[in-house]
């Protein structure tokens, strides 16, 4: 009896990792395509339109917590304002501060990129 307890809950265990295994795959493939988008606009010359397309992809990455599509999100951020604002050396300082501010762990690395 008390074996085929610890099976059923390694089968739910299992299943339950299948699960979201699925999901983060799923989510990944999505801002992979987003991604291909933002290339696409940026080859066409539609910078608004990327710009656009990658503050998408950064409130997605926000609600999932990816750290690393954050990071991305703000690199091309910061390259499209280039483009786009006179003033844009203020705006990438004040949104890198914004994300230091609410950051934690890994990214805290770029604090310490900016204080060097």
């Amino acid at each position: 009896m008390s074996s085929i307890l610890i099976q059923t809950t390694n089968i739910k265990k299992y299943i339950l990792f299948l699960l979201l295994y699925t999901f983060a795959i799923g989510f990944s493939q999505d801002l992979k395509n987003e991604w291909r988008k933002v290339i696409q606009f940026e080859l066409d010359g539609k910078i608004k339109s990327a710009h656009e397309k990658v503050d998408a992809i950064y409130k997605k990455a926000k609600r999932k917590d990816i750290e690393y599509q954050i990071i991305k999100c703000f690199f091309y951020q910061s390259k499209f304002l280039q483009v786009s604002e006179e003033n844009y050396q203020e705006i990438v300082i004040a949104n890198l501060n914004t994300e230091i501010s609410q950051s934690r762990g890994s990214k805290k690395a770029i604090e310490i990129l900016q204080n060097n």
